[in-house]
Parts: structure tokens; sequence; C-alpha cells
């Protein structure tokens, strides 16, 4: 299992406090492009950098993962907005106090919301809470991090998962049992290693995938060989092919399409099937046609 809490390069620290910064200074994450930007000066590949981060659990798009960043896709828009998560304050200790020891604090305030919720005999439901049950049993938390409880919360292993959504203007969330597994993480480092280890045991838990299809077996070299006059020659040969005369056909063509378009009978009453000879179609001109006097037939091509 890898180690979260290890320290990371020189160059990946770089790429933490570059986006620790602006947030502790705008209240929210820099888009990418300041990222990449900011580390091109030092010669530095952002995307590079991003991805080399350690990270525990699955390795692919489906199943529970973990690390030092909220980007788990393969690709990053220039305009997106990659956060840190509580694990990265181990290496950035400027976020401490502004976003870990704060997370630490709801953490086992809504794990004492869980155990003590009301049970009920005919009903199931899981306990829910609002930011203002947070406000009001920690009074005192930075307002920046209540503004950004709800993106914290959901990124967070912890306390992500459950249902969540508006009621009268009011921010709730509810609570899964899973909460109770930190009541023992006090720490940032005992939660950081509490959340990589359960994030391994889910990943490990996961069913292999099915194997729909068996995989061609890879074809051997042969062995026999061709004589080396066996081949047909593949010079440059003359050819009798004249472009002209294929064009000549299709002009011929056109002009035969051309006038058997042009053909136009004068309209016949539906009652009189002799009004026109046998073999002609009737065609009725539009009244776009007949205000114009040019025919309705299809342009001839040159």
């Amino acid at each position: 299992m890898l180690d979260l809490t290890a320290a990371p390069s020189r160059e990946q620290t770089l790429l933490l406090t570059t986006m620790a910064q602006q947030y502790l200074m705008e209240g929210q994450w820099p888009v990418w492009q300041f990222t990449v930007d900011t580390l091109d000066r030092h010669d530095l590949d952002a995307e590079e950098l991003i991805r080399s981060l350690p990270r525990v659990g699955s390795t692919g798009h489906v199943g529970p993962s973990y690390g030092l960043t909220t980007h788990i896709s393969f690709h990053i828009s220039d305009d997106d907005r990659p956060a840190l998560t509580i694990a990265a304050a181990v290496h950035v200790p400027e976020l401490q106090p502004y976003v870990a020891d704060p997370f630490l604090r709801v953490l086992h305030a809504l794990i004492a919301i869980q155990r003590s919720a009301p049970l009920s005999t005919q009903k199931a439901a899981r306990p829910r809470f609002t930011r203002e049950d947070i406000e009001r049993e920690l009074p005192g938390l930075p307002k920046g991090f209540l503004a950004r409880l709800p993106d914290v919360l959901t990124h967070e292993p912890a306390t992500w998962g459950g249902s969540s959504g508006t009621e009268d203007g009011a921010w709730w969330r509810e609570l899964r049992r899973e909460i109770r597994q930190y009541r023992d993480a006090t720490t940032l480092h005992e939660y950081v290693q509490t959340t990589a280890r359960l994030i391994t045991a889910q990943a490990e838990a996961l069913p292999a995938p099915h194997p729909w299809c068996q995989l061609p077996r890879p074809l051997q070299p042969s062995a026999c060989t061709l004589p080396k006059n066996s081949l047909p020659s593949w010079r440059p040969r003359t050819t009798t092919f004249r472009t002209d005369k294929l064009l000549a056909l299709v002009r011929e063509l056109n002009a035969n399409y051309g006038r058997r378009a042009s053909v136009r009978v004068p309209d016949a009453a539906p009652s009189d099937p002799g009004s026109h000879p046998a073999g002609l179609s009737v065609r009725r001109s539009s009244s776009t046609s007949s205000r114009t006097g040019r025919g309705a037939g299809p342009r001839r091509c040159t």
C-alpha cells in the first residue's frame, strides 16, 4: 500500500504549494491553466507531476481511490479547478489551520450526530445534517471553509456517498454508518492512514472484471518463404486508357439526361387517361417555374 504521508519530491511539493497558496489568498482553487503556466516558468510539466502523485485504491476509472488531489481523470481542462484533499495538508502545513483542522472537527461532530440519531421502527431513514447544524455545533469555523464544505465532504472518503440536496434554500446531506470507522482518527496523520487502509481494502474487494471474450492468439511467424522470382513485377507500364474518351462519354450521358428531363406535356384532367402519349409521364410545373419561364428540370453538369 502506498504511503500518502511519505515526503513528495521537490517538484511535487512545488505543485502542491502553488495550488495551496492561491486557495489561501483567494478562497478558491486556481484554474488549471494558472498552475500549468506557473510551473512552466520552472521548466516543469504540471500534468506529468499531478499524475505522479501517490494514490491508493483502484488504478482505473472504476472503484474507489484517494490521493493528494481530487483529480482522477486523464485530462484536465484549462478552466478546471482541481483541489487538494485533506491528505495534502500533511505536506503543505499552511493548509492545516484552514482546511485540515476544521475538517477533523466537523468529522467528529458528524460522527456524534450519526451515533446519537433517533431510531425508528417504522421508517428507514439516514440521519441528516445541514450547514446550520455545523455552525451551531462548531462556532468559529473559517468562513472560507464553510463556503466550500459541501465540496470538501464530497471528495473525502469519510463523508462521500449518501444523498444531498437543498430544502427551503438550506443545504443538507445524509450520513452513512461507515463514518463510524473514523471515530479513532483524531489527528491528521491518523485520518490519512485510516483512509488509505479502508480505500485499499475496498478496492481489493472488488470482483475481477469478467472476460467477455478471449483474446486471439498471436500469429506465429511463418517458416515458409516464397521464391524471389514468384512475385509479379510492379514496374510502370504503358496503358491504352484515355481520359478524353471517358469525359466524352460523361458529356453524352449528361446531354441525354438533360433532353429527357426537359420533355413537358400539357396538364391533362385526371379523368382523361388518354390526354398524353403512352410511355411519357406528366410533370406539373411549379408556380415559380411558370412565372420565370424556366423549366423545373435539373441542371446540366458541364
